[in-house]
């Protein structure tokens, strides 16, 4: 079923259409068990009316939303939102304050009676422990298989680093642009992928001090094998919490060289110096001096061609431990 709604910015909590559809869609198909992923642009109502409805219901946490309206806990400002206050980010007035108080409240109330809430990491489990909420389960995100290629000859004289997760302040990317800048490194090309570009559309350049930069546009999940063999590093210096941080896992899968931050899970699968580096992300110099040891290209490991014979029963497991929560939560009710 498709809900067609106007787009409310992602901030806003309750939508009375909503609920009143969502009240009238569960009765009539007598739903016994809800899975809520994403559901920003639906509101909370979506909740709201399952718990009016007595129908259990499980909230997957992807990201911060359901803690702050600064769902990456960057505000406007570009500063960091400290999501266990209630009023962190950006500047109020006493009336807006009082509306970020009752939405936290009313998101809270909805989270407490949740038959699961399950965080795509232990990492982001934790951080809506730390801001009071307590019945935080985990069940973690698994990257999807995909062949890897070899290292394609074009850029062959330069290494080139990746930067694919988006050009947002809470992605790093004003670091990854300020340690090119500052530095001094012609033997680099960066590629960065620019989400306001459509597939298809034709690249454009730059240059940052004396690194030349591509910009070209997104891409089909499909195609991310031929993405990564165009890359020797991946830069991933976001400065929130990532919850999981599926374009590391992939490079990394890739046989690419990660270098991540050391906030949230975007740096848990990062082995220091073997597969890549975890740095500081609290301004560019730790960045730009994991760059400046970059003396050579990294090394790509002989894994071409095969999809990682460990990923099946990895993807497996997941289904499985979705499988056994659902089961608990129908004998529970």
């Amino acid at each position: 079923t498709r809900l067609h709604v106007p787009l409310n910015g992602w901030t806003e909590i309750e939508d009375e259409q909503v609920e009143a559809f969502c009240s009238d869609f569960f009765s009539q198909y007598e739903f016994d068990l809800l899975h809520l992923h994403s559901i920003q642009v639906l509101t909370a109502s979506v909740a709201k009316a399952a718990l009016l409805k007595n129908i259990p219901y499980v909230i997957t946490l992807h990201d911060a939303w359901w803690l702050s309206p600064y769902m990456f806990l960057v505000d406007e400002n570009a500063e960091l939102v400290d999501p266990e206050n209630l009023l962190s980010g950006g500047a109020l007035t006493l009336e807006a304050s009082g509306k970020r108080l009752h939405r936290a409240h009313a998101l809270r109330h909805l989270m407490s009676n949740a038959s699961a809430l399950l965080a795509v990491s232990e990492q982001f489990a934790q951080v809506y422990r730390d801001a009071g909420i307590p019945n935080v389960s985990v069940h973690e995100n698994v990257s999807q298989p995909f062949a890897v290629l070899p290292r394609v000859a074009q850029d062959a004289d330069k290494t080139v680093l990746g930067f694919i997760g988006g050009m947002s302040p809470h992605k790093g990317y004003h670091l990854f642009k300020a340690a090119l800048e500052s530095g001094d490194f012609p033997n680099f090309k960066a590629l960065v992928v620019d989400h306001g570009l459509e597939p298809g559309e034709p690249a454009y350049r730059a240059r940052w001090g004396s690194t030349e930069v591509e910009f070209i546009p997104k891409i089909n999940q499909g195609e991310v094998a031929q993405l990564y063999a165009r890359m020797d590093v991946l830069v991933a210096p976001s400065i929130w919490p990532e919850s999981y941080g599926l374009v590391t896992r992939e490079a990394v899968h890739a046989g690419v060289w990660v270098i991540a931050s050391d906030r949230g899970a975007i740096g848990d699968c990062i082995v220091e110096g073997v597969n890549g580096n975890v740095v500081g992300v609290s301004d560019y110099a730790h960045l730009q001096s994991a760059l400046s040891a970059l003396k050579s290209k990294p090394d790509r490991p002989e894994k071409t061609g095969e999809i990682d014979e460990m990923t099946a029963p990895v993807a497996q497991s997941y289904v499985n431990a979705l499988v056994q929560c659902y089961a608990a939560l129908q004998g529970k009710n």
